[in-house]
């Protein structure tokens, strides 16, 4: 490793490359997606460049990642899984005639469980 690299931006850096991944996005993707300067996304991952926090946010964000878990490594109070996540990002995208039948629908499933 260089010397100039902080060990913690190397670490946060390795946990933003494995959350692109996991989203299946390039980081010509995530950079256009975030609207970042050409290269800052390596720079990120590799930790040769601390990532700004309204930045890491933006990019938790875009990658369904927890905020705590991309600075620290190991998850926030929530703990919601990225399967969860989705859900709920799903949910937040519908009517609020298709909300109601969603909740009447996982009631249902409550009561059978």
């Amino acid at each position: 490793m260089p010397k100039d690299v902080n060990p913690d931006d190397r670490a946060v850096g390795r946990r933003i490359y494995a959350a692109r991944k996991r989203k299946g996005m390039s980081q010509d993707e995530a950079t256009r997606a975030l609207t970042l300067p050409d290269g800052a996304m390596s720079l990120f991952e590799r930790g040769m460049r601390s990532v700004p926090a309204p930045i890491l946010g933006r990019i938790a964000d875009l990658f369904d990642a927890d905020l705590s878990y991309l600075v620290t490594g190991t998850a926030g109070r929530s703990e919601i899984t990225p399967t969860e996540r989705d859900l709920i990002r799903r949910y937040r995208k519908l009517s609020p005639e298709s909300r109601i039948a969603l909740y009447r629908i996982s009631e249902t499933m409550e009561v059978r469980a």
